[in-house]
């Protein structure tokens, strides 16, 4: 101890803190040990006023160590163990190691607690991120060994998918299952595709799991099956759900572990074509063989079915080159079976005496079974059953034949007929068939004349007005049963007009039947069929059509019927009336209403035409004229419907809805005219024409006098300076100049009669202008006044109507009155122009001097600045006025 105080360095006196206990810092004023050479908290040095520290320091072990703190590895230590994987990958090294070499040198020499904190929060951030990164890749391999896991067993979930599907087809064509007994094969459960004994299934698929996955056949009927795999732990054993059904394509995808039929939704293709299309080949081999195992256990149909369902699904495979001999080896023992069974059926039927029975199975095991080796003895047996068949035969056709020709001789022809038809039909092989054929002819016909000349017979006393009925049902039965008889043809005539007589006193009885019951219409219909049967009944019905038709008609009228009542009137008018008087006031009247009727359903054409027809009678009916009025208002004909709604208010003067219906067509008039005007002055493009006007003038004018000055130069060339004798040249111009003169004031003059055109276009126009403004403005006031007085209080429409007229034809008199006079001092302006032109062409031809004073006065005249003034204001007020909208139309239409 003594030797390290020793080597300890002098401390000045004037500096020298007591090192005793009890010393005071001068920084911090805590009182420490004399033992200590710095200050515990602030880490000043004894004797070191001039340094103040801001931190707690760490006071070192050594003793007399001249420096302080561990200076910036610290810092750097805390920077690497932040940022440590990011510097080179390795900084959380260099932030452990610098960490605990700042440690050492504070222990050592002392230093502040900052730098301690730091140097610890550099080791710990140090430790932290190999820490970190051995968790992140511990956690990265585990999950990509469950990834793994998941990929293995989705691909075995696939692959056993594609077996059940490629077993399924198998067990279908070869019609291993068949629960209904229906004779169509069916797709199958799990239980039973294992029994099918398929190579390509899993037996140990039956009970429905298998590495990670839930299998299942949710349908498995004739018509088609669905299988699926569902994860047995979602996001453990797998992810995705996949299904399969008869068309063969595989779909998959992640729907959170549910069924296909849970989900409800369609997922992705695993492949995009059907998965039979690679298996095609071996399930057609593998129903080859099963085909030749059932006919070797001669299940002979079963074994063309499956052959035929390669044949028709799988004609591409080379299975399918080989049905065609094996169905032909099977169709050799099915045919040797089949001819056997049907031979023995035949020998029981010659037993029973069934011959025909017997020969037809015996023809047609010859015919089914050429190749059966039975067929020599068949052949034989045919031979001797069509001998016994055609002597038993024979002996029945001469009973029949003989008994036939008895009863012919006693006149009963129907049953003589009976026995030859059934020669005829029955017994066509035997001697007698030929025999027959004319005997049958020869009984029917006279089985036919006979009953055709009872029916006459019956027909005879019967009259048509009393007998009707029993008329009209003979003949039916002779035309449809017997009307190829001889005795038919022949009075076909009077067969005709009888029926025609019967009928129409059929339709007749019925008809006067109805006509007294008051049924009109039922009597009109029955008299109408009636007459077309026999028109002699013409005068005796005539009388009841006519009452028929009018009693309809005064009865569709009173029931405001007026399209109908019409209809009824005029035929009873093209029936000549007699003795009932048709009321011409009610027929008038329903025409009258038929065309109103017509007008509230919108036709308006038919409405006009009833209307039109009835104007004469109803001249003096104020409502007739309104609604022709009111047609022409609606089909826009807004003049026409003036006159016929001034004549109604002629006959009902002061009438409010007549003069409101004309002050709107007047308005309609007045609105069409305000968009022709518009038109007119977009044609004219501007309001500029005396001024365009002036400018050609002046164009010419200015011209003129140029040109002037130029000739003069030409035809005097010694006033120019230092000129005294002519040069050719010179003479040869000079002599041109008047004819140029000439040339050019032809030129101008066409010009001139070009803008006095121009003149008498732009009069015309501003003429036609004015009186369509002149029309307008009168349309408008007229429609003002007469809207006004037809009142509409109430009627917000109207009165908005009213508002936009008055606010309307305000402005469009007052931009009328500016209008026309500007277009008549732009007329003005004009005028005077092309007198200045043509007072400059005088001169200009008769070489007078030309001055262009008036143009410049009328250019500077105030004149021109108010007739621009006017004709750009009463636009301005035009156009204002027109962009006022009044829904006259649509109020026109709402009237009634």
């Amino acid at each position: 101890m003594e030797d390290k105080e020793k080597s300890l360095p002098a401390i000045p006196e004037e500096r020298e803190i007591v090192a005793q206990k009890g010393t005071v810092c001068p920084n911090c004023q805590v009182v420490f040990n004399r033992e200590k050479v710095f200050c515990p908290k602030c880490g000043l040095k004894a004797g070191d006023e001039a340094y103040l520290p801001t931190d707690t320091f760490i006071s070192p072990v050594e003793r007399g160590v001249a420096a302080r703190g561990a200076g910036i590895l610290p810092l750097v230590s805390l920077f690497l163990g932040i940022f440590g994987p990011l510097v080179l990958g390795i900084g959380w090294i260099g932030a452990i190691v610098l960490g605990f070499m700042s440690l050492s040198i504070i222990r050592r020499r002392g230093g502040f607690a900052r730098d301690r904190r730091m140097a610890l929060w550099g080791i710990g951030l140090g430790f932290f991120w190999p820490a970190a990164i051995s968790l992140a890749l511990l956690l990265f391999s585990y999950r990509l060994v469950i990834q793994r896991n998941i990929s293995a067993n989705e691909a075995s979930a696939i692959n056993q998918l594609r077996n059940i599907a490629v077993t399924q087809r198998f067990v279908k064509s070869a019609f291993l299952f068949d629960r209904d007994g229906d004779g169509e094969s069916e797709y199958a459960g799990l239980s039973d595709l294992a029994k099918a004994g398929f190579p390509y299934f899993d037996p140990k698929l039956a009970s429905g799991k298998k590495r990670g996955y839930l299998f299942r056949i949710d349908r498995a009927t004739e018509e088609g099956f669905l299988a699926q795999a569902i994860p047995s732990i979602y996001g453990m054993t797998g992810r995705r759900t996949f299904y399969i059904d008869d068309i063969g394509i595989l779909r998959g995808g992640d729907i959170g572990g549910k069924g296909i039929l849970e989900a409800e939704v369609i997922l992705p293709k695993i492949f995009p074509r059907p998965i039979f299309e690679e298996f095609d080949d071996e399930i057609a081999g593998d129903l080859l063989q099963e085909a030749k195992r059932q006919a070797r256990e001669r299940h002979f149909q079963k074994a063309k079915k499956i052959l035929e369902e390669i044949r028709n699904n799988y004609y591409l495979s080379p299975a399918s080159k080989e049905v065609d001999s094996v169905i032909e080896s099977i169709t050799i023992y099915m045919a040797e079976d089949m001819s056997k069974e049907d031979y023995q059926m035949a020998k029981l039927l010659v037993g029973e005496g069934s011959y025909r029975q017997a020969l037809s199975k015996l023809r047609a095991i010859e015919r089914q079974f050429p190749k059966s080796s039975i067929i020599p003895e068949v052949k034989t047996k045919i031979l001797k059953v069509e001998k016994r068949l055609a002597e038993s035969l024979e002996e029945e056709a001469k009973e029949l034949f003989a008994r036939g020709q008895s009863f012919e001789l006693e006149g009963r022809y129907e049953e003589a007929l009976k026995n030859y038809k059934k020669i005829a039909e029955e017994l066509s092989s035997t001697s007698y068939f030929e025999k027959v054929k004319p005997l049958i002819q020869r009984a029917m016909k006279r089985i036919e004349e006979g009953r055709a000349e009872a029916l006459f017979a019956r027909l005879k006393p019967l009259n048509p007005e009393k007998d009707w009925n029993e008329i009209l049902r003979i003949i039916s039965l002779l035309q449809t049963s017997y009307g190829k008889t001889d005795l038919v043809k022949n009075q076909k005539s009077r067969l005709a007009l009888l029926q025609s007589k019967s009928t129409g006193q059929k339709y007749k009885k019925k008809a006067l039947d109805e006509f007294r019951e008051g049924h009109y219409q039922i009597a009109i219909q029955f008299i109408e069929e009636a007459l077309k049967a026999d028109a002699t009944l013409n005068e005796e019905l005539r009388k009841p059509l006519q009452v028929s038709h009018l009693r309809l008609g005064d009865s569709y009228f009173s029931s405001h019927n007026y399209e109908k009542a019409i209809a009824h009137y005029e035929h009873y008018l093209r029936l000549e009336p007699g003795g009932v008087e048709l009321d011409y006031d009610k027929y008038w009247e329903a025409y009258y209403q038929l065309g109103i009727l017509e007008y509230s359903r919108g036709n308006l054409g038919k409405a006009k035409e009833h209307l039109l027809k009835v104007r004469e009678h109803f001249r003096k009916r104020p409502q007739l004229h309104y609604f022709l009025g009111s047609i022409s208002a609606k089909e826009k004909n807004y003049q026409e419907a003036i006159g016929h709604l001034q004549a109604a208010l002629r006959l009902d003067q002061g009438n409010k809805k007549f003069l409101r219906k004309i002050g709107l067509c007047q308005l309609a008039i007045a609105l069409r005219l305000e968009e022709q005007l518009f038109k007119l002055l977009e044609e004219g493009q501007s309001f500029k024409r005396g001024r365009d006007f002036l400018d050609a003038a002046a164009d010419m004018v200015n011209g003129m006098k140029a040109k002037a000055v130029e000739l003069e130069l030409r035809a005097r060339p010694r006033i120019l300076p230092g000129r005294r004798e002519l040069t050719p040249e010179q003479i040869r111009v000079k002599r041109l100049a008047p004819m140029e003169r000439k040339r050019y004031l032809a030129q101008e003059r066409k010009k001139s009669h070009k803008l006095e055109d121009n003149l008498r276009k732009n009069r015309s126009n501003r003429v036609e202008i004015v009186s369509k403004m002149e029309k307008i403005y009168e349309k408008m006031v007229e429609a003002k006044r007469n809207l006004r007085q037809s009142g509409g209080r109430g009627d917000h429409l109207l009165e908005r109507i009213i508002s936009l007229s008055r606010r309307k034809a305000k402005l469009f008199g007052q931009g009328k009155e500016k209008l026309e006079l500007g277009l008549s001092q732009e007329c003005f302006i004009e005028r005077r122009a092309f007198s200045a032109l043509e007072e400059s062409l005088n001169a200009f031809e008769s070489r007078r001097s030309i001055s262009v004073s008036e143009i410049e006065r009328i250019y500077n005249s105030i004149s021109m600045a108010q007739s621009r003034d006017n004709l750009e204001t009463g636009e301005k007020l035009l156009r204002k006025a027109g962009e006022i909208k009044i829904p006259v139309e649509v109020y026109l239409s709402t009237l009634d």
